[in-house]
């Protein structure tokens, strides 16, 4: 990891001003049009001005990322979007990040949090998968195709649910097993 890397709280205006600016550099090589894109609206902004919690990862004075996360309710939490510039990624900001959120979200006794991904997104698929989110689905639509729904269950309780009703009760590993 990088010296100089930080997370800092931030605003929807400084998220939305970085996600404009540097769109093209961090989903480039992404097909363009495959899928109806989502024009800008009002209706948009003030949904994440009212409910979204928005971070920056920033390596000296430098943006080079961010995240927006969203409450679904009392009880779950959404992560929306992480961004980070080609440049920065591949040193944990996120994975830490992440960890720490679910830390704090559990601490507040909110119960899950959720996130959707494409399967091409190996790299957001891994982070999730050390973090012992499980897949609960697949949604389908027009803006976005096929996606991964992943799950971190933060209370034992409907973890234990969603295991034994959904993977027969295995549970998730807590320890490496011992070498050979």
């Amino acid at each position: 990891v990088t010296a100089n890397l930080r997370v800092e709280c931030s605003c929807y205006s400084e998220v939305a001003e970085f996600m404009h600016s540097h769109f093209e550099e961090i989903y480039r090589g992404l097909p363009q049009n495959t899928f109806l894109a989502q024009d800008y609206c009002s209706s948009k902004e003030r949904y994440y001005r009212e409910v979204g919690d928005f971070f920056l990862f920033k390596h000296g004075s430098l943006i080079v990322g961010a995240f927006v996360g969203t409450p679904i309710d009392w009880s779950s939490y959404y992560l929306r979007n992480c961004s980070i510039l080609p440049s920065h990624q591949g040193k944990r900001m996120y994975q830490n990040l992440l960890a720490h959120l679910l830390s704090v979200l559990k601490k507040y006794n909110v119960e899950k949090a959720e996130g959707d991904v494409s399967p091409a997104n190996l790299g957001h698929i891994h982070i999730l998968n050390k973090l012992q989110f499980n897949i609960s689905g697949i949604n389908l639509s027009e803006r976005w195709g096929g996606l991964l729904h992943f799950t971190k269950y933060l209370s034992e309780r409907h973890e234990k649910v969603f295991l034994d009703q959904f993977c027969h009760g295995i549970r998730p590993q807590t320890q490496k097993a011992p070498g050979p």
